[in-house]
């Protein structure tokens, strides 16, 4: 640096502010034993020997500050006035203000979500009745959908029985026959019927026990693995027979073109190979050896699962596979492999010959590369092989090779390939890439049966109108074998249908299905909604079961001669529940459980309807007299509350109830009854059903029958007794009168004081006109015992007052002022 760059530099430091305010020293153009003497002065401030901490002032002196200074000037500040605090003004608590705004809003998009799922569903109903295929086009076409409809009914009841019966049913075939007469277009009816046969194969349809699939531990990874290889297998096991019927019709119609000779598999999937191979001859390079391209020929037996062929082939013919000599190894190791699964380190060679040609110079049969690629599942981020045009079945069953579920490989290697990511791939791909001009929905599901993705190949079919019908019925069969996975919150997902968790995992909700389609049969004459709700029990879950019980219990809730159902027990008749109660889990012997499980949610849903006979009658089936006379006391107390609430002056919005009728059904029923009822209820009963009668009484302004109903009742005093029999009733009444009957006993003092008061104020003023005076001495003799008996009423009340709330209290005391 130049001189003249130190000057300025110089002349720029004087102008810095100095470090401490009040220490009077130059802070710059000090000699070295001014600086050596500020730093003895420094350092002997605090004690050098001590470790270094965190506290202010040492960092101040060690930044050289003077700590002293500073700590003084801090206490001579009054902390009380700056940093005085403020009370909260109302209304800006900003924070708590956003909380309850962030939790208004959630709930309102709770509740908007399940109002939505509910108008939906209504709207889906009603909505030009289009559910399930129905629509108003003209009377061949509601005929064709009630055929329809009346053809699978038939179909489920025979199911039902064979259940009964614990026959196994061939459902899918059975299904996929009736579904013959749904309305397809040629594709659609070919991608139908694939799809029934694909389901019946993966069921295993044709061995006699039925493989409850995700029956147990659906939820168990180690399970879910197991039973993926399994199903992997079954699908792996029809698209090798599919692609060999396709053969073997190649073949055939290649027999008019001069093609035939022997019947062996080898022979005509040789002939098969050096057919496509004249096909893609100058499109794709193909290593041709005896007129037959060896690698395509190879792949075709591993195409149709002839393994043991292909190798047999190679080993054979090893010159012709000279310059691949480590292919036969590679494949006979393959081929007797456990699961076809090769060693780590004959992976690891296999993959890099399959780099060796993906990536070398050399030109490369691409069915040599896909054989290379299905032994050693190699570069798993490629689904495919270029220059090999692939079915959409051909890319399924390829996946399948590569496909790994083994429960303990780990999810982050490179090389882990499972079923759910073929599954989002075909996903996220969607019903638009595979059905893009929306002619044929039955090819998407398709797609969605053989990648085993059951739950939302239902729920998309059950979108579709045309083959709803035929979505709930390809459901059933589904279930029949188990094969719809059921989430375990299911009571808490009761409105929705497909369920997807996080892990991209579906779940179906198979008893919300069966019970919106119920909801549509309309009249159900023969009780097909039984035959229906049946099927949910296809799942032995206590879940399902209670869900299946349920649904049970709310329809025979809403039939109006519903003992056809349940049966009479009048008239010994039994009901049509009868035949399918094994199917409910619930054995004809064992009626404490069906009472439990049927009956009594039935009772509690005609009790929540306000039908107390159908609920007494339902009580009574189940022999259960107790709980039979508590609905009639309960529906008792609620006749009473009504006139009570007038007269005590409250407001009640209930009309008035046939009160005349129910008084003679309890009446009747105390008779039929009496020897097997509890005590209590029937003295509670009896005491409101003596209380009602007054009410009655008293609105058709009988006061003769309505006091006689009182003093059978005999708890309140109205006859002018004297003050030991008043106590005496007040005795009564707090030892042994039951709770219901107290709290209507301040209106019915009410009652008895307006009554008294009329006939008094009645018979006061016939005393004053009539100028006989015998017959005026009748009417003199009437109001003053009336007015005794306002006394005797009063002087209850005031032993009870305890229990009288103050406003009514005060009401008697107005009404009787002077007449006691």
């Amino acid at each position: 640096m130049t001189p003249s760059s130190f000057e300025q530099l110089l002349q720029d430091s004087k102008k810095l502010t100095d470090l401490s305010a009040n220490s009077g020293l130059p802070q710059f153009n000090r000699d070295l034993v001014q600086i050596a003497n500020e730093s003895y002065l420094l350092s002997s401030r605090f004690d050098t020997k001590q470790e270094l901490n965190a506290n202010a002032h040492y960092f101040l002196a060690q930044g050289g500050s003077n700590s002293h200074e500073v700590a003084n000037s801090l206490k001579k500040i009054n902390t009380s006035v700056i940093f005085k605090s403020s009370d909260m003004i109302k209304n800006t608590n900003v924070e708590i203000q956003r909380a309850l705004e962030s939790r208004l809003r959630d709930q309102l998009h709770s509740n908007w979500k399940d109002q939505k799922a509910q108008i939906l569903q209504d709207w889906d109903q009603q909505d030009d009745n289009t559910m399930f295929g129905r629509t108003h086009k003209g009377d061949k076409e509601s005929l064709a959908y009630k055929k329809r409809v009346s053809s699978y009914q038939s179909t489920i009841r025979a199911f039902n029985n064979s259940r009964i019966l614990h026959e196994k049913v061939p459902i899918f075939s059975q299904f996929k026959t009736t579904s013959q007469s749904a309305e397809c277009t040629k594709a659609q009816r070919k991608s139908l019927e694939d799809a029934w046969d694909v389901a019946a194969h993966i069921a295993n349809e044709s061995d006699s026990y039925v493989d409850k699939i995700y029956s147990k531990h659906q939820h168990d990874p180690i399970q879910v693995a197991k039973t993926n290889r399994l199903l992997i297998n079954r699908v792996k096991c029809w698209l090798e027979q599919q692609y060999l019927d396709v053969v073997n019709k190649e073949l055939t119609f290649g027999a008019f073109q001069g093609i035939g000779g022997s019947p062996s598999v080898l022979y005509r999937m040789n002939a098969f190979s050096k057919m496509m191979g004249r096909k893609l001859a100058g499109s794709v390079y193909l290593e041709v050896k005896d007129e037959t391209p060896i690698w395509l020929f190879v792949y075709i037996l591993v195409r149709v699962g002839k393994l043991d062929l292909a190798y047999e082939y190679v080993e054979n013919r090893q010159a012709a596979f000279c310059q691949a000599p480590a292919f036969l190894g590679f494949l006979k190791e393959y081929v007797h492999a456990d699961n076809h699964r090769l060693s780590e380190a004959t992976r690891q060679r296999v993959c890099e010959h399959y780099r060796m040609m993906d990536y070398g110079n050399n030109q490369v049969d691409p069915y040599q590369k896909l054989i290379y690629k299905i032994m050693g599942r190699c570069e798993l981020h490629l689904k495919s092989v270029d220059d090999i045009e692939m079915t959409i079945e051909d890319f399924l069953w390829l996946q399948y090779t590569l496909i790994d579920e083994d429960s303990q490989s780990e999810v982050d290697k490179t090389d882990s390939y499972r079923l759910l990511d073929l599954q989002r791939t075909i996903s996220a791909h969607g019903t638009d890439y595979f059905d893009s001009k929306k002619t044929n929905p039955w090819y998407y599901f398709y797609v969605l049966v053989l990648t085993l993705q059951f739950e939302r190949a239902i729920s998309f079919m059950y979108t579709q109108q045309p083959f709803r019908l035929e979505a709930v019925h390809f459901s059933i069969a589904l279930a029949y074998y188990n094969l719809i996975r059921i989430p375990n919150d299911l009571l808490k997902r009761s409105r929705e249908l497909l369920i997807v968790d996080s892990d991209g995992t579906a779940y179906f909700n198979f008893g919300r299905l069966i019970k919106e389609y119920v909801d549509l049969l309309g009249d159900d004459v023969e009780n097909t909604a039984l035959e229906y709700y049946c099927l949910i029990t296809l799942y032995q879950s206590a879940e399902m079961k209670s869900i299946c019980y349920g649904y049970i219990a709310n329809y025979i809730a809403t039939l109006d001669d519903y003992k056809r159902v349940i049966g009479d027990l009048s008239t010994y008749q039994t009901g049509s529940i009868e035949r399918l109660r094994p199917l409910l889990g619930i054995g004809q012997s064992d009626e404490e459980e069906y009472n439990r499980e049927v009956l009594a949610r039935v009772a509690n849903k005609f009790r929540l309807d306000n039908r107390y006979k159908d609920t007494v009658s339902i009580y009574l089936s189940m022999g259960d007299n107790d709980n039979a006379l508590s609905i009639l006391n309960h529906q008792l107390d609620l006749a009473i509350e009504r006139p009570m609430s007038v007269l005590l002056g409250h407001t009640h919005h209930s009309l008035p109830s046939s009160d005349q009728d129910l008084i003679n059904y309890c009446t009747s029923f105390i008779q039929a009854h009496q020897s097997r009822l509890n005590t209590t209820l029937l003295r509670t009963c009896c005491s409101l059903l003596l209380i009602l009668q007054a009410c009655v009484a008293y609105e058709r302004r009988d006061f003769e029958s309505a006091l006689l109903s009182i003093k059978q009742f005999n708890i309140v005093p109205f006859e002018g007794q004297d003050m030991a029999a008043v106590l005496h009733y007040g005795e009564v009444y707090k030892s042994s009168l039951d709770k219901i009957s107290k709290k209507h006993i301040p209106g019915l003092i009410s009652m008895i004081v307006e009554i008294l008061s009329l006939l008094y104020k009645n018979a006061f003023d016939q005393s004053m006109r009539i100028p006989n005076q015998d017959q005026r001495a009748v009417f003199v003799e009437q109001y003053k015992s009336y007015k005794e008996g306002i006394r005797s009423t009063m002087a209850f009340v005031g032993i009870i007052s305890s229990d009288i709330q103050p406003k009514i209290l005060k009401m008697l005391l107005e009404k009787t002022t002077g007449l006691c």
